[in-house]
This record gives C-alpha cells, sequence and structure tokens, in this order.
C-alpha cells in the first residue's frame, strides 16, 4: 500500500508513516525557530482544539462518531467589589 493511502488512517497519520514528512506545523518551525525543529512537544489545548476543528470540518463523519465534550468556563466578574473579597481571603 503506498503511504498516501495509509495517510488517510490516524493510526499511520499520526504514526511512523506520516513523521516521514513535513507538517504545516514543522514548516512553521523551521521558519521561525528553527533550533527546535525535530523536538517533541506535550499535547495542550491548542493541539486539541486543532484536532477537533480539522476533523469537524474536513473529516465530518469521523466526528459525528466521536465522542466530544464541550465545556463552558464560567469565572467571576472582576468587580471591585469582587478584588476587595480575593484580597480578604
Amino acid at each position: 500500500m503506498k503511504d498516501i493511502d495509509l495517510l488517510k488512517e490516524d493510526r499511520h497519520y499520526y504514526g511512523d508513516v506520516g513523521r516521514k514528512y513535513l507538517s504545516n506545523s514543522d514548516l512553521g518551525t523551521l521558519l521561525n525557530n528553527p533550533k527546535m525543529f525535530g523536538v517533541g512537544r506535550p499535547d495542550n489545548k491548542n493541539f486539541a482544539e486543532g484536532r477537533y476543528f480539522h476533523q469537524c470540518i474536513l473529516e465530518a463523519e469521523k466526528s459525528k462518531s466521536s465522542p466530544t465534550l464541550m465545556l463552558r468556563v464560567v469565572t467571576p466578574r472582576l468587580t471591585r467589589r469582587g478584588l476587595r473579597r480575593q484580597a480578604r481571603r
């Protein structure tokens, strides 16, 4: 099977086959911070959101079968009264 066919499956795309090729992120690293090229980065919120966006837009059939959890974070308003309360704690 050719690499292009293997790359249609996530396990190959994110695995050994996909690592043989430069990604958009790799190109950005080479241009902006070449010393960091090839250095692994821990997964984070931005990567997770990017994967989700990519899947929803380009692989809608996968996103329908994948569990999704959407959270909304509510933070207290930073009013003068709220700040005074925090300072007293």
